[in-house]
């Protein structure tokens, strides 16, 4: 699986998840994410348009020679974890450029279903991340900065703090996904990872209990969320507080 440990004691919990992640979501252009598909006695490379818990679509350079329901295979790619799936082919249509393909996902296994839903968690934040009013748990509030809050999917949260000289320069910035928070600061792009509870165990806690330093494993798989879900914010978050963020993405 891509989280071993983030989303552990939900990892056989599917049917929440497809409930919760059931939108169609599109995918950041910077989200390295491949598709490859696999249908009629051919291979085809393709980029893909949107993506729900059951299906995506895709634009593929040339027309697969399939019927409608056809059985195809896919294969996603993200980094060093590749997810395989069977795909029933919807339609093929013409696009701008090339063919956009509708494909609805089958898996053989449990875990590939898993695995597959966990990757859709980053596309689904980033993506759904927009402005909203309010404030919530965070560093202190300085006079000279305004505070922006974005909501998303998955109980996420993105708080920047912004000076008000005139310049609205982002210094600050807080990622919640759940019980889990990511901390940046401009003066020195470190990142800091806190969780509302002490152990490895993800469950709710409310948010005024004190926030606990997390364990390396799964300090990384905070991290690794964070990033992807930068990758996949979309101009609901603008330019400029996106590019900061990506600045703690090296």
């Amino acid at each position: 699986m891509i989280f071993q440990k983030l989303f552990k004691s939900r990892s056989g919990d599917n049917k929440q998840a497809e409930r919760r992640l059931k939108n169609r979501y599109a995918v950041g252009p910077s989200f390295p994410l491949v598709v490859s598909l696999s249908a009629g006695g051919g291979n085809f490379r393709g980029r893909i348009v949107n993506i729900s818990a059951g299906g995506l679509g895709i634009i593929v350079d040339q027309k697969p020679d399939v019927d409608a329901a056809a059985v195809a295979q896919i294969a996603f790619i993200l980094e060093s974890f590749e997810i395989k799936a069977s795909a029933s082919v919807r339609y093929v249509r013409p696009a701008d450029q090339g063919f956009h393909c509708g494909l609805t996902l089958a898996f053989d296994e449990p875990d590939t279903r898993t695995s597959y839903l966990q990757l859709l968690m980053p596309i689904a934040i980033g993506s759904t991340l927009v402005q909203s009013e309010g404030g919530g748990s965070g560093p202190h509030v300085e006079p000279e900065f305004d505070k922006l809050t974005f909501m998303g999917e998955s109980d996420s949260k993105l708080t920047v703090w912004c000076r008000r000289d005139g310049s609205a320069t982002p210094e600050n910035f807080e990622f919640q996904v759940e019980e889990y928070f990511v901390r940046g600061r401009a003066i020195d792009r470190g990142l800091s990872v806190f969780s509302l509870v002490d152990d490895d165990r993800p469950h709710r806690a409310k948010d005024t209990a004190p926030l606990f330093q997390t364990g390396s494993g799964l300090e990384l798989e905070i991290k690794q969320l964070f990033r992807w879900s930068a990758l996949n914010m979309q101009q609901n978050v603008p330019d400029r507080l996106r590019g900061f963020l990506r600045t703690f993405l090296r």
